[in-house]
């Protein structure tokens, strides 16, 4: 399988991270045009007309703004896509993901993760599998 991402299909500065790796290393070195805080989130979506073409996808947006949790550091920690995924055709949600730093193929690998503390109130924070989610965790390792 070809791993390999085209940075330049978004015009980005940077290439979107295939690994947890790659992605923490790209959250260090903060590109101005990534996809990093609930504000760059806000932005990117007025900025671009295509993404509001319709009531159903305005909707499913703002349902995904509710859930999705940005790092105090910077970048994209966990939320629920379901809405997006509905509503956006493939190239639209690979232009998101890959602006907020993750190729396709890190999201796929880390879709149906959910961040979960355990116990609750320890601070503990881990991984959990949901099968058929679009839940998407970046904080931790799933295995």
């Amino acid at each position: 399988m070809n791993m390999n991402v085209n940075n330049n299909k978004f015009n980005l500065s940077f290439t979107p991270a295939t690994n947890m790796e790659a992605y923490q290393s790209l959250i260090q070195e903060n590109p101005q045009d990534m996809i990093a805080s609930a504000n760059d989130l806000k932005t990117f979506y007025e900025g671009h007309s295509h993404f509001k073409s319709d009531n159903m996808f305005i909707n499913a947006f703002q349902e995904f703004e509710k859930n999705v949790v940005f790092s105090p550091d910077g970048g994209f920690f966990s939320g629920d896509f379901s809405s997006l995924t509905e509503n956006l055709t493939y190239r639209q949600l690979e232009e998101l993901t890959s602006k907020m730093g993750m190729s396709m193929f890190l999201f796929e690998c880390r879709k149906g993760s959910r961040c979960s503390e355990s116990p609750p109130g320890s601070g503990i924070k881990r991984c959990v599998t949901s099968v058929n989610s679009e839940e998407l965790c970046c904080y931790c390792d799933p295995h």
